[in-house]
């Protein structure tokens, strides 16, 4: 099958993304995030090269934040196919790969890349995904995949799962690589509806706040603007995925909105997307109706919440602030 997809692939284009220069004290990761604190290391060749291979935009921005953050060099892809042809082509110290991307999928693509005789057969191949049942990390052990993070991503979780599968090869005590494993998830047991929620989980997007501060960039607004012309993108495919009764395409397109907003924090809307994924939406149409609706509710909060001004830090005084009224002068 692969080869004779092969033959109409467009020519790959990799997004090589090396690390950001940022400064000492913003190169120690933040204590709630649970990392060992430390300089961060300088790369060190293709040991430090990561191939990430992830579709949506929005977790294409956190996951290279993060990476960068950690120091590795990264190279982007964004489907199955194209991260074959690279792995064949670069000796990477790991590959980062979504399982549900487009043309090839992640289990697929894996797969693929064990039986070619390629540059990274062997590397250590890592699963990220929003949801991962007992019967995907099973899929995924058979595919050749070494190991699951799940999203969203931290980059304590990132650090972890870097040293656990794909240890420094300088290091002189690397740790075991583990095969594949997991805590499973079940998106389909996501807790009902909470209006009164926020709509962003704070300890999410202080993460992200940090890491925009540690590169001197706007990540925050970055995101959203990523992640507000996906979404609308996605949701169009989601209503004409329901009235064409078509289970596959829904499954998917709920699957990364789902990620997605995980990795901004916009934690009731993912988990809406995550139920609109399990709980029989195109089979009764009813039901699946009721469900988006409540998706596209949800997804307006997270526009206006993401639109709404953010209030200015306040300001210390070093004086007590000047009378506007006239100082009476001294009696003779």
């Amino acid at each position: 099958m692969f080869d004779a997809m092969k033959k109409t692939a467009l020519p790959v284009l990799i997004t090589s993304i090396p690390p950001s220069p940022i400064g000492e004290a913003a190169a120690r990761p933040h204590p709630d995030d649970g990392a060992v604190a430390g300089p961060r290391r300088a790369p060190t060749g293709a040991s430090d090269r990561i191939l990430l291979v992830e579709d949506n935009p929005v977790n294409q921005r956190v996951s290279l934040a993060m990476l960068e953050n950690l120091g590795f060099c990264v190279d982007v892809v964004d489907n199955g196919v194209e991260a074959v042809i690279a792995a064949t082509m670069v000796p990477y110290r790991a590959i980062l790969m979504d399982c549900q991307i487009p043309v090839l999928n992640g289990f697929d693509a894996t797969s693929e890349i064990r039986d070619q005789w390629g540059a990274s057969r062997n590397s250590p191949i890592i699963a990220v995904s929003s949801s991962a049942t007992e019967e995907d990390q099973k899929r995924g052990a058979a595919a050749g995949m070494n190991g699951f993070l799940a999203k969203p991503l931290s980059v304590a979780a990132l650090a972890a799962g870097m040293a656990l599968w794909a240890p420094d090869p300088a290091s002189p005590d690397p740790a075991p690589q583990t095969l594949y494993h997991g805590p499973p998830t079940h998106p389909g047991q996501a807790p009902p509806p909470d209006v009164d929620r926020p709509v962003f989980d704070p300890e999410v997007t202080e993460r992200l706040e940090r890491l925009g501060a540690a590169s001197g960039e706007d990540l925050m607004g970055q995101l959203a603007t990523l992640f507000l012309a996906d979404a609308d993108s996605r949701m169009v495919a989601l209503r004409q995925a329901l009235e064409d009764g078509d289970g596959p395409a829904l499954m998917l397109e709920a699957h990364t909105l789902c990620g997605a907003s995980a990795n901004l924090g916009a934690v009731e809307l993912s988990h809406l997307c995550a139920r609109l994924t399990t709980d029989g939406a195109v089979g009764d149409p009813e039901r699946g109706e009721a469900l988006l609706l409540g998706v596209e509710i949800e997804l307006e909060r997270v526009r206006l919440a993401l639109s709404a001004p953010t209030p200015p830090p306040p300001t210390s005084r070093s004086a007590p602030e000047l009378s506007s009224s006239p100082t009476p002068s001294p009696r003779p």
